[in-house]
């Protein structure tokens, strides 16, 4: 806890600076603090808190408070209390905070918490503007404060030396060191100096950071990361990222996804609260948000979707293609990681994202396989002898009737011993007809749920960069994380032979008894039915190893026989129960 306090502590007391350090010296200067002392005790303030001590209590006079300013060492020594700080909001931080500025910088404690209040920067820069308007003589400017321009340069060469290091160049040899020329140069610089004011400075930096990277093939832009890196020295570390981003996309720099790697690990480096998660980045709150709505419907459509986001954070500096699975519309730039996006392409996104979850159909209970995998690698094939076949018959049930559920361990070993005997089938078949079975199952995916081609589209997006066998095994088994229930597809015409049927089949496996077993047959795998092949039941018999008993073709148009009062009775959340016999 100790080290999340210190983490938010930082970066709260980095933003104030950068924010708040000209408003400090305005605040003095209304208080009749002598000019000439503004710049010490802003470099004191500054120097105390970023040595300051983090306690997991403090007291004073027996009572517990929030921060201490130890006064009697020199330089004071600002001590806080995480056990407090760590249970309150930002705001309450920076009110706990307000008292030792002030008495640092000899003013009114209710001035500073007024000013930290607002941190708004637009806000800010109106405040000052009335408040210069006053003054006889010119405010004093952040960067006229050693302790703060020391910091700032600080991370510069932080972020610099990890931005060579992770492009694999050598790191060793980018210190900086600066002239008093570019001190006095920037001392009355209003905002972060521009770089076409400050470049010249760099000359030396931009060539050894040009000697580190030798041999890199990026020699060639070293200017171009100097100048970004000090160009994000003014901005919140998000805004960095993202103005880097799109001025390295608008200028073609090649190895871009690498270059913003580089950018990302050298902005964790330096800000110990950046995160290169979407759901991290405030100004895209609204595309993750449509990103995870979309998926929660596929899930309780589908009963999965294409990504879990909470456990599988989308990067904003990975591919775009990569990291949410489309290539389509041509319209946007897939390759390019999202924060190098413009504002109208990110909100193209986002429509496209709401536009999606608003095509798919009305969601449906998955009630009846909520296990996450049944996949049991080490069970064998089905064992396919003769002693074991007989006929079964299968018939639709109403629910209450009494049957006899095996349990879900048994039917997850005779789910995987029907695809270890289908997988079995595909190895034995040549390469021209692995290749064809492959096509086949993948356009089965559009044929049978037509309505969901663009989670198609994602969920297969990545099967040409894999082998054949590794691409079959997840267009057979895929289908059973879609209809959450123990169903494959089955490209065969039977398991007793490699012989590829004209159409796939939805296959789904039973572990058999004696008695009446149930199956459970979602009303969207028989509504494929219409325009497809026939749903068809394997019955297992589990007893050691597992035995194929039969198959059963299910087809919608069979029900049109049933008592519609026995089918209504039937339906139990998005499936109808049947029973097998025999």
């Amino acid at each position: 806890m100790l080290a999340e306090i210190e983490e938010r502590l930082d970066r709260l007391i980095r933003e104030t600076w950068d924010t708040h350090l000209e408003i400090l010296a305005l605040l003095m200067a209304e208080n009749q603090v002598p000019r000439d002392e503004h710049v010490s005790r802003l470099d004191a303030l500054v120097t105390c808190f970023g040595k300051r001590e983090v306690e997991s209590t403090l007291f004073e006079e027996g009572r517990r408070v929030a921060t201490l300013l130890d006064e009697e060492q020199e330089p004071p020594v600002l001590k806080v209390n995480s056990e407090l700080l760590e249970r309150v909001g930002d705001a309450e931080i920076l009110f706990a905070l307000a008292r030792p500025i002030a008495t640092i910088l000899d003013i009114s404690p209710l001035s500073v918490s007024l000013a930290l209040q607002t941190r708004d920067e637009r806000s800010l820069r109106n405040l000052a503007n009335k408040a210069i308007r006053k003054l006889d003589d010119s405010p004093v400017r952040s960067l006229e404060v050693p302790a703060y321009l020391n910091d700032k340069m600080a991370v510069f060469t932080t972020r610099l030396s990890t931005v060579a290091a992770s492009l694999g160049g050598e790191p060793e040899g980018l210190e900086i060191e600066l002239s008093d020329e570019f001190h006095e140069s920037v001392k009355n610089t209003m905002g972060w100096p521009e770089w076409i004011d400050i470049g010249d400075s760099f000359a030396e930096t931009i060539s050894a950071l040009a000697s580190s990277l030798e041999g890199t093939g990026l020699e060639d832009i070293a200017e171009c990361l100097v100048e970004q890196l000090w160009d994000g020295l003014g901005v919140g570390t998000q805004s960095f990222m993202r103005n880097a981003g799109r001025v390295l996309r608008g200028n073609n720099i090649e190895r871009l996804v690498d270059i913003l790697a580089a950018f990302s690990t050298a902005a964790a480096a330096t800000d110990s609260s950046y995160s290169d998660q979407l759901s991290s980045w405030s100004n895209l709150s609204d595309l993750n948000e449509a990103w995870i709505n979309l998926n929660r419907v596929e899930e309780m459509v589908f009963g999965v979707s294409t990504v879990d986001p909470e456990r599988t954070p989308i990067s904003v500096i990975a591919p775009a293609t990569k990291s949410f699975g489309l290539d389509e519309p041509d319209s946007l730039p897939w390759d390019v990681p999202v924060c190098c996006w413009s504002a109208r392409e990110q909100n193209a996104l986002r429509d496209l994202f709401i536009g999606v979850s608003r095509t798919l159909p009305s969601a449906a209970e998955h009630e009846f396989f909520s296990y996450e995998s049944i996949w049991k690698p080490e069970v064998s094939a089905l064992e396919l002898d003769e002693e074991s076949r007989r006929s079964m018959g299968i018939q639709v049930v109403a629910i209450g009737m009494e049957l006899v559920t095996p349990e879900p361990d048994v039917w997850a070993q005779a789910w995987s011993s029907s695809m270890r005997t289908l997988l079995n089938q595909y190895d034995g078949l040549p390469e021209a007809h692995q290749v064809e079975m492959n096509r086949m199952l993948r356009k089965a995916y559009d044929d049978f749920f037509p309505e969901a081609h663009t989670i198609w589209a994602r969920r297969f997006y990545s099967l040409d960069s894999k082998s054949n066998r590794d691409a079959y095994e997840q267009l057979m088994g895929e289908i059973q994380r879609v209809l959450n229930a123990p169903v494959l597809f089955d490209g065969f015409v039977r398991p007793t032979v490699s012989e590829m049927a004209p159409f796939p089949t939805l296959t789904f496996t039973v572990p058999v008894s004696d008695d009446k077993t149930p199956v459970w047959i979602p009303l969207s795998a028989l509504a494929s039915t219409v325009h497809g092949a026939p749903v068809r039941v394997r019955a297992v018999h589990v007893q050691g190893s597992c035995h194929w008993v039969c198959d059963r073709s299910l087809h919608l148009n069979k029900l049109q026989s049933q008592p519609v009062d026995l089918i209504v009775r039937s339906v139990h959340g998005d499936a109808l129960q049947f029973a097998i016999f025999g």
